[in-house]
């Protein structure tokens, strides 16, 4: 069991609270998704929660935290140290784990038991290797409560069929934050959702004991129905004041217009009027107690240029690659690639992890970027092989430092729902969500026409993913992805190929992948 009693949690540089007087109490067989937009909060949550004695230090925590003391905790990233770490020390830090457990973990994961032995440094791992090694070790510390923080991030699709089965099939109390849809809509039974309101000043958490699909459903005919309950108010309003205005300017023109010598008509005058004023001040105290119109943290407003597009016919890549081997060339990880895409394609690239997807995508941006034809940006797997740490997003989206350059990247941060303090936190402070975000506007701004994206959608909440889902699709310029979002591979890619040993192989379903 884990309770969260009162539970308020601030930013300690800004003093802008995430989550403010949250209760709740996390069950056995609960299975408990956090959704909310990049920035809300979600992963401060799981931190508070994981380390309850010893909190962040950028977070100001009040309330309390009880029960369980045996917490798995699987964060979103791994620290710079462990990435340093053996694959080995790494899994069995913290437990006094037998080669049988490590066995165990290993199978449930689909890994050769020797994987999990090895002296390979975690940092030379794929994203989704790196994801089963943090599984491996959550597993076999055996906790009574889990944690997990974006689980499914860079995992391949049979890995990600595993941990639906795993969190649908586990009986112990387990909250999680997830971006993927799919994942959320099969395995949740219940639905933590952080918001923050009126221009992010406001936060508010919604806890239903529900999945998503019924939760999105009751909240869009609830938000409707109060939507239609405020109109009617306000017109009902509207029409008692217009009749309030009328009486009210007729008494005013009568005591205008009496004659000095009626002075009882006046008086009677002058007690009409005050009648009329306390209408008003009834009329006034309704409105205030009137149905209020819904407010709700509405997804991000992003759009690309249709003008930014290339022809149908125009040769974007031919690839053709004999070997693929790893960056330092110690091994092959595929032979024999060849990959043709032309204008306004959008080609998608699955594969088991460690297969070498990102590796062939940084090779195809270190061809086309070469390219003066193309403007060419890229989003890489791990953002901060591109994103400056100790910039501000401003500082990276107009580097020029123009003054017409920087009010038109605060108005796009500002579409993107960032708001001023998050304009001025660094970039190494900003979640994995706002980050995804800077590189969307980045290439927005550069007006670049080929997309190289390494899992574009897997920081975006529920409520933003499908408004970039739609921007991807509807980009009339080309874009070449890494990617195992089973929303993103049926609504934005027009082909898709699996990497293999032997090649790309090209899947004629995408959207049954």
């Amino acid at each position: 069991m884990l309770i969260a009693d009162n539970l308020t949690i601030s930013h300690r540089r800004d003093l802008r609270i995430l989550i403010k007087s949250l209760l709740f109490v996390l069950n056995p067989g609960d299975k408990l998704a956090v959704i909310g937009e990049e920035g809300n909060g979600k992963s401060s949550l799981l931190k508070v929660l994981a380390a309850r004695d010893m909190p962040p230090d950028y977070l100001d925590v009040t309330g309390a935290v009880s029960g369980s003391d045996r917490i798995g905790y699987l964060a979103q990233f791994i620290s710079p140290e462990d990435l340093g770490r053996s694959v080995y020390d790494y899994v069995t830090a913290g437990s006094d784990s037998d080669w049988q457990a490590i066995n165990d973990a290993a199978l449930r994961l689909r890994l050769a038991p020797e994987f999990l032995y090895e002296s390979r440094r975690l940092g030379s791992l794929s994203g989704g290797e790196r994801t089963k090694v943090q599984f491996c070790r959550l597993l076999i510390q055996k906790p009574d409560v889990m944690l997990l923080d974006e689980p499914s991030n860079d995992l391949d699709i049979p890995t990600l069929e595993w941990l639906e089965r795993f969190i649908s099939e586990e009986e112990r109390p387990l909250l999680f934050v997830s971006h993927d849809e799919t994942l959320v809509e099969r395995t949740a039974n219940g639905i933590l959702h952080l918001e923050q309101l009126h221009r992010r000043q406001t936060p508010v958490w919604t806890l239903a004991r529900t999945g998503l699909p019924a939760y999105m459903a009751e909240r869009d005919a609830a938000f409707s129905r109060q939507s239609r309950l405020a109109l009617a108010d306000e017109r009902q309003h509207e029409a008692r004041m217009e009749r309030y205005r009328r009486i009210e300017q007729q008494v005013e023109h009568d005591q205008a217009s009496i004659s000095r010598q009626d002075p009882a008509g006046g008086r009677l005058l002058k007690k009409k009027m005050h009648a009329v004023k306390s209408l008003g001040r009834r009329l006034d105290k309704t409105y205030e107690e009137r149905t209020k119109k819904p407010d709700r943290e509405d997804a991000v407003l992003l759009f690309a240029d249709p003008a930014i597009s290339h022809p149908r016919d125009k040769r974007i890549l031919d690839l053709a690659l004999p070997v693929l081997r790893v960056p330092d060339g110690s091994r092959i990880l595929a032979r024999d690639i060849d990959l043709t895409v032309r204008g306004r394609e959008k080609v998608a690239i699955i594969g088991s992890n460690g297969c070498g997807k990102s590796t062939l995508l940084r090779r195809i941006y270190a061809e086309l970027s070469a390219r003066p034809d193309l403007r060419v940006a890229y989003m890489p797997q791990n953002y901060e092989d591109v994103l400056p740490a100790e910039a501000l997003p401003v500082e990276f989206l107009a580097p020029s430092g123009h003054v017409a350059d920087r009010q038109r990247a605060l108005d796009m941060l500002g579409c993107m729902k960032f708001d001023r303090h998050e304009m001025m936190h660094r970039i190494e402070a900003l979640s994995g969500g706002q980050k995804a975000k800077l590189f969307m506007l980045s290439f927005l701004l550069q007006e670049a026409d080929t997309w190289l994206l390494d899992e574009p959608t897997r920081n975006f909440s529920p409520l933003s993913a499908p408004v970039v889902r739609e921007v991807l699709s509807a980009f009339n310029g080309t874009i070449i992805s890494v990617s195992h979002d089973r929303r993103y591979l049926a609504e934005v890619a027009t082909r898709c190929y699996e990497l293999t040993e032997t090649g790309l192989r090209l899947i004629e379903e995408a959207g049954n992948v």
